[in-house]
């Protein structure tokens, strides 16, 4: 076991390390957003949360957690990741250890707004608590559905899985439900593991008294069938039903008007009449104080989806705004860095090149849990620097080709051509303008190049 933890670990150093090399083979961002006072700003923020999450989990079980002097609990260490310990985790948070307990977050999820901090702390408060209470062994002993179920049914997560399971239902048509696992889940999964002690807790505090007797050293299944008198195999059984049940129930409070416009959404002839519908949705609830109805919620999620002509970017563009101004991300479903690589196209497209550089270079710098839009921001930077016509910050942003296909690398020598007969390079443009001129790798900039060659 040993061996193979050093071998994984080996191969995580690598990929963390592949993942720095990507970055530094970029310029610095034209727009840094993240500053050390910031940084400072948040772990101040996390740490006085943390002694509020524990006092109410000390409520909750009747059991203290022995505190500094200061208040502050023993063998607790909380800190913000670097950015090569966020590289190697696959999660915004992380509570580890055995003797001593460190709760780690990666900082830009936070700092983006992309996730809320007060629930996000008290989910690796609960991880923390029960690690202190039962020991590490006991602890990750306990199955996964359990430790991660706790965790969001606790911190008051639920609603906010809840919103992305539906969207998921509605758009991608794969399972949501998938029963209790007692493997590794991903993120999606914490729904369903959340809803087990949504479940427990319809019989008086069942849920509180199973992860009680849990924290006196009971087997997990021991416990249930103890505050419930469900077996494992009834438990398993009867906590999918009422998952689908409880998914069912939701989709059912919906409006019929809704319902109609996500079925048409589905189809391409009724598509665009859809996309209104959810887009006229948006501006009504934007328009109402607190709302935070399922309807409104759904409305954004596909609104979100939506394609826009240039025409139509320009009356779209103040919502979307208004929604990442005004609307947490978790609230509807959807990863702000989706809303934000939006806003940033849109804003290309009505040539708003200063806004696109402003969204481009937040996803750039911010956006590492979404590694596809991150890796995709340089060229929306690029393309925003060359609207602007900031040459001088044009040409290092077309010079790192790694990964981009023909018709990408015929678009970006055509950009440094125009840098380099801008900067007064004559001859260095004119040989990337007869480059790109004689190339069929892509229509539009061979047709552009060969203008500027006449």
């Amino acid at each position: 076991m040993p061996f193979f933890r050093a071998v994984l670990g080996i191969l995580l150093l690598i990929s963390a390390i592949a993942h720095a090399d990507w970055r530094s083979s970029y310029p610095p961002s034209p727009l840094p957003t993240v500053t050390k006072q910031k940084l400072q700003e948040l772990e101040k923020q996390i740490k006085q949360l943390v002694p509020v999450c524990v006092d109410e989990l000390e409520r909750k079980f009747d059991r203290p957690w022995k505190r500094q002097a200061s208040g502050w609990p023993v063998r607790l260490q909380v800190s913000l990741m670097s950015a090569l310990e966020a590289a190697l985790v696959s999660d915004s948070a992380a509570t580890r250890g055995h003797f001593f307990i460190r709760m780690n977050f990666d900082p830009y999820p936070f700092l983006s707004g992309n996730l809320d901090l007060k629930t996000a702390v008290c989910h690796e408060s609960v991880h923390a608590y029960f690690r202190y209470q039962l020991s590490f062994f006991k602890y990750v002993r306990l199955p996964r559905w359990a430790r991660e179920g706790s965790a969001v049914y606790l911190s008051g997560q639920l609603a906010q899985t809840e919103y992305r399971a539906l969207y998921r239902a509605f758009v991608n048509g794969a399972p949501v439900i998938n029963g209790l696992d007692e493997g590794k889940h991903n993120n999606d999964e914490r729904f369903e593991d959340a809803l087990a002690f949504q479940f427990f807790q319809q019989d008086s505090e069942a849920a509180i008294s199973v992860l009680q007797q849990v924290l006196e050293g009971k087997n997990i299944y021991e416990a249930v069938t103890e505050s419930t008198g469900l077996a494992k195999n009834d438990l398993l059984l009867q906590t999918r039903k009422y998952a689908n049940q409880h998914l069912e129930a939701r989709k059912s409070e919906l409006s019929a008007a809704m319902l109609t416009a996500i079925k048409e959404w589905g189809a391409p002839g009724t598509r665009p009449k859809a996309e209104e519908y959810f887009l006229q949705k948006v501006r009504e609830g934007l328009e109402i104080e607190n709302n935070v109805t399922l309807d409104f919620a759904m409305s954004v999620s596909f609104a979100l989806e939506t394609s826009h002509n240039k025409e139509s970017a320009l009356l779209v563009l103040p919502l979307f705004k208004r929604i990442e101004q005004e609307v947490p991300g978790y609230l509807y479903g959807h990863n702000l860095a989706i809303l934000r690589n939006q806003i940033a196209g849109l804003s290309l497209k009505v040539e708003q090149y200063s806004e696109a550089l402003t969204y481009y270079a937040r996803i750039f710098n911010e956006h590492a849990e979404a590694p596809i839009l991150q890796k995709a921001a340089p060229a929306g930077i690029l393309r925003s620097l060359v609207g602007l016509k900031d040459w001088a910050k044009v040409l290092p942003w077309t010079k790192n080709e790694s990964d981009l296909d023909k018709s990408t690398i015929a678009e970006y020598h055509y950009y440094r051509a125009l840098a380099y007969r801008a900067l007064n390079k004559v001859k260095k443009a004119k040989k990337l303008f007869q480059e790109v001129c004689k190339s069929e790798d892509n229509a539009q900039f061979k047709e552009k190049a060969c203008a500027e060659l006449h």
